[in-house]
């Protein structure tokens, strides 16, 4: 109480109206600078200390911003010279800021502000009201008068108070254009054009140079302006006459009203249904009873209606919508547009540079909700410099040829780097609006970088194929914007729109850049392998190595289109776009089209039509078939739904005939393991892929039998492989057994017919770790070729893919199974040298396709027909499509005369300039015979007799050490030999 007097006593002394003067104008007190400074020092004690609205709500009962504050701006003669009235007009504009600033409740806030929160908003909304409007805009003009005496000064003569003085004047034309911008739109814009605030925001922006720290109040005034236009619409108004654009929107809303009031009435009850039959259910809990006319035909639909359905509703999440909507009336719509050629033109590319420069180096100015906003701006001018620059064009000039220099800061690869970072960063951070921008701007981009491939200037085709180029490049943002059409769940109907708008323009420029392209690469990250942690000292070596393998992860992979579509086949993807296509009613022409599109590559183009036998997707067709009030036949998208839906309805009734286990299917879930026998009605063929199989390894020259056993056991010891070594210990223990017995019965004659009924063992291991190391792991199946094991080529099947052929004798498995215990419980070491520089990598055999690092020089080979012949025999010709630029078959050959060209060049650059040698990995196991050959001989020698030694060893089961220094001492001599 005490507080409420003090405050009420100090706004009585700022002033007051002077009644006896025909005007009766405002006049101020002796003291109205103390009093006015003892108000903003009432709120900082404790609004802003406390975090309480105590001395907001008191002023605002007191209506000190109407009665006081407002008056004093507007009956200001605005003569900056006079430094005192100046001065109450400066102390009056700073109490407006906060008075004005938006108000936000955090969970942790007093219940006191919960309680105030609607009167404050109320009383904010009556602020905006009397600044804007209070004696025909006034006090905006004192305000920009306030303003003018530190713009005045030269950038080295202002003080740090001139530049906190324009500053907090962009901050209240920031919280004015906040406050309850959807109802006051119209009202804001015409009063900021006539009071010259639009002027002056566009010349701060092209000065930025001497007001860069302004540059994020600025880009909040423009987001809160410019939130909630339409460009397509607020250009479409103002182009064409505004009258017949407005009668014609105002027809659609008649006859639909219309439509809808004839709708309801045909379905209406009257005061005759009690005079229809009536029917009566007895279930075990409760009796369902119905009276109706039309009880007999549609009864049942009837008692549905009745059931209380329990399923728990889940609510989307309200965060702050970036895509609202608001209608500007034509005033407003030409002053908006006028500032928006202006800002355009003079200062847009200004602002989006530094406001990427402060992005950078993190600027502490910089929140992150301007970062969703520097998105929204971004985006929201791409879309409308088309508009912009189409009236300066002329008639003769290509439809594309716009002035993108306009939007170069947008195009930049530093803004566009910046993008991405912050596209991935709000995605993991799961900041939805923030998401959201940087979808809307992603979208933008795409077209605006299409219509420059379509222009007539070559410098910017060649702009937009490598900013594509770029774009594609990064399969993370790829990856991306699938996993956020997949995990849509509650966002906001804005966040869907932005989402399933991005996916639609995504694919389709992925399609038109491949087909005009011969190889797409994307920089792929590969899954990091588990390292053990060794304490070791450090060393420049161990650095150099830890680099390598970090650049490693990240290598170029080519890319399929068709794979990538294929990914959007998934259950989740279509339920996002099924959700979106039930808001039909809501939506547009090109919305509802934008989903028959998807739908369209998912059913005809992909073949993935078991994905769309759904029960909810169905119902949604056939609704939308029999609603002929909200989607009547006149609709633009009806007979393209039409198309689709009997299409639809064939293929489905097709393969329920084919297939009759999908009347089953159809209420669930489709699984990728029941895919193809629900769409053909059989079980799929197994497919062999070579591709599926691990690497190849061979060991280096000269190496005997033995050597090469611990060599291999040697490495997979060493990269903790032991629990595959253990169970092929056992395995071989089976196969040794069933060897001998099957030799007792060749030996007996029992069976006559035993060797031809029989004639491998098969090698199957009893866990998910030795199948898999069969399969992939290259060293392992080194390991059983050693022991003889043979592969199956054409067969990767876990239970045939290896096999040991019964000509491998039973004491030829025994010294195998006896040198796997004898290395394996006590590992081999070679001294000086590494056991995974005695193993090789084989190359495949199958060509593989150029790199992206390799010129196109080095990986060509052979002549032009040939080479046309070796892509033409992987694919196969079609006849040209609308998506590709010309025939495939034609492009090949004159991909391979240009290889043909190059290779000619290329002959006779070698004769100049030697090319540079293969290295290979076994150089030093490798001599040249004719350097040196009494080494050779010496070699050969050694080599002889220690084979002469192992074999006696060998026959009597021990391994002596002095066998293994000889091994060592040889291999020793051999890399010496090598050196010199």
């Amino acid at each position: 109480m005490e507080l409420d007097v003090t405050l009420q006593g100090i706004v009585s002394a700022i002033g007051g109206f002077d009644y006896s003067k025909p005007d009766a104008p405002y006049v101020v007190g002796d003291d109205a600078l103390a009093c006015l400074k003892d108000l903003k020092r009432y709120l900082q004690i404790f609004d802003e200390k406390y975090k309480v609205w105590q001395v907001r709500f008191l002023l605002s009962k007191l209506r000190v911003v109407v009665n006081d504050l407002c008056p004093i701006l507007a009956f200001w003669d605005r003569n900056i010279e006079d430094h005192k009235h100046w001065r109450i007009a400066l102390a009056a504009l700073e109490l407006l800021v906060p008075l004005t600033w938006p108000l936000e409740t955090e969970q942790e806030t007093y219940r006191e502000n919960v309680d105030v929160l609607r009167n404050l908003q109320h009383s904010q909304n009556e602020y905006k009201s009397c600044i804007l409007n209070y004696m025909d805009g006034t006090v905006l003009k004192s305000i920009l008068a306030v303003l003018l005496k530190p713009l005045s000064l030269a950038k080295e003569s202002r003080s740090v108070r001139d530049n906190g003085i324009i500053r907090i004047t962009l901050l209240l034309l920031r919280n004015i254009t906040q406050i309850n911008e959807d109802q006051t739109k119209n009202e804001t814009i015409v009063a900021l054009e006539k009071s010259h605030i639009l002027d002056l925001i566009v010349t701060l922006t092209s000065n930025l140079s001497e007001f860069g720290h302004l540059d994020v109040y600025i880009l909040e005034i423009i987001y809160y302006i410019i939130r909630g236009i339409g460009p397509s619409r607020l250009f479409k108004t103002t182009d064409e006459n505004p009258t017949k654009t407005n009668q014609h929107e105002l027809n659609e809303l008649l006859q639909k009203e219309s439509n809808q009031s004839r709708y309801l009435k045909r379905n209406a009850n009257t005061r005759h249904n009690r005079f229809g039959t009536m029917i009566s259910i007895q279930a075990d809990d409760r009796r369902f009873t119905i009276a109706s006319q039309k009880v007999k035909t549609g009864g049942l639909d009837e008692l549905d209606n009745l059931k209380k359905h329990r399923k728990r509703s889940t609510r989307r999440k309200h965060f702050d919508d970036i895509n609202k909507s608001v209608v500007l009336n034509s005033n407003a719509s030409e002053k908006i547009k006028s500032f928006l050629k202006e800002f355009l033109e003079a200062g847009f590319n200004v602002l989006v540079q530094n406001i990427v420069r402060a992005l950078e180096r993190e600027d502490s100015k910089v929140f992150p909700y301007h970062k969703t906003q520097f998105m929204f701006v971004q985006a929201f001018f791409l879309e409308s410099f088309k508009y912009i620059t189409k009236s300066i064009q002329n008639e003769d000039i290509y439809s594309y040829d716009y002035d993108y220099g306009l939007i170069s800061s947008v195009l930049d690869s530093r803004n566009l780097i910046m993008h991405q970072r912050i596209l991935v960063e709000s995605q993991e951070m799961k900041i939805w609006s923030q998401f959201q921008a940087s979808m809307l701007l992603l979208s933008r981009i795409l077209l605006t970088v299409r219509s420059m491939s379509l222009c007539s200037i070559p410098t910017y085709q060649d702009l937009a194929d490598h900013i594509l180029s770029n774009l594609f490049y990064q399969e993370e943002i790829l990856n991306i914007i699938y996993h956020a059409l997949k995990g849509y769940k509650t966002q906001s109907f804005g966040y869907l729109e932005a989402i399933t708008e991005l996916t639609m323009i995504l694919l389709k420029e992925l399609e038109r850049y491949s087909s005009a392209k011969q190889f797409v690469y994307v920089k792929s990250r590969r899954r990091k392998q588990k390292s053990v942690k060794l304490d070791l000292p450090e060393s420049d070596e161990d650095e150099e190595s830890m680099s390598k393998i970090a650049q490693d992860t990240v290598q170029d992979r080519l890319f399929d289109v068709n794979r990538f579509q294929s990914r959007y086949c998934d259950n989740q993807c279509i339920s996002t776009f099924t959700l979106y296509l039930k808001c039909y009613q809501e939506l547009t022409p090109e919305q509802i089209h934008r989903a028959i599109s998807f739908f369209y590559l998912i059913f005809v183009k992909l073949k993935c039509q078991v994905y769309l036998y759904r029960l909810d997707f169905l119902y949604l067709l056939e609704h939308m078939y029999e609603d002929r009030v909200y989607f009547p036949s006149s609709h633009p998208q009806r007979k393209e739904f039409d198309q689709f839906f009997t299409y639809y309805v064939r293929k489905l009734s097709e393969t329920l005939t084919r297939t009759p286990a999908l009347y089953l299917e159809i209420p669930f879930p489709k699984m990728t393991d029941t895919f193809y026998y629900l769409q053909y009605g059989k079980i799929p063929v197994r497919i062999n892929h070579a591709a599926r199989k691990g690497p190849l390894y061979d060991t280096v020259q000269g190496l005997s039998h033995v050597e090469k056993v611990a060599a291999v056991i040697a490495c997979l010891i060493n990269e903790n492989k032991g629990d595959i070594l253990d169970e092929l210990k056992t395995q071989l223990n089976c196969i040794i057994a069933e060897k001998q017995l099957y030799e007792q019965k060749l030996a007996d004659s029992v069976a006559a017919e035993t060797e031809s009924q029989v004639g491998t063992i098969k090698l199957k291991g009893d866990t998910q770790v030795f199948d898999d190391a069969l399969l992939k792991d290259g060293k392992f199946r080194l390991l059983l070729n050693l022991f003889g094991f043979q592969e199956v080529e054409d067969e990767v099947s876990i239970d045939a893919l290896w096999f040991m052929p019964y000509e491998i004798s039973y004491n030829e498995l025994v010294e195998s199974s006896r040198l796997l215990r004898q290395f394996t419980d006590d590992p081999p070491t070679f001294e000086g040298v590494d056991p995974e520089n005695l193993l090789v990598r084989k190359q495949r055999g199958k060509v593989r396709l150029p790199s992206s690092s390799e010129s196109e020089a080095e990986s060509e080979a052979g002549s032009s027909e040939s080479a046309a012949e070796n892509l033409s025999d992987h694919i196969e010709f079609e006849k040209d499509d609308p998506l590709t630029f010309g025939n495939r078959k034609t492009a090949f050959e004159k991909i391979a005369k240009k290889r043909k060209m190059n290779k000619e060049k290329n002959s006779k650059n070698r004769k100049v300039k030697p090319p540079k040698e293969n290295r290979l990995r076994s150089t030093k196991f490798i001599i040249d015979s004719d350097e040196d050959s009494e080494a050779e001989t010496a070699f050969f020698k050694a080599e002889a007799t220690l084979r002469e030694r192992n074999a006696q060893n060998a026959l009597q089961g021990i391994a002596s050490d002095e066998t293994k220094r000889e091994v060592l001492q040889e291999l020793r001599l051999q890399s010496s030999e090598e050196s010199e």
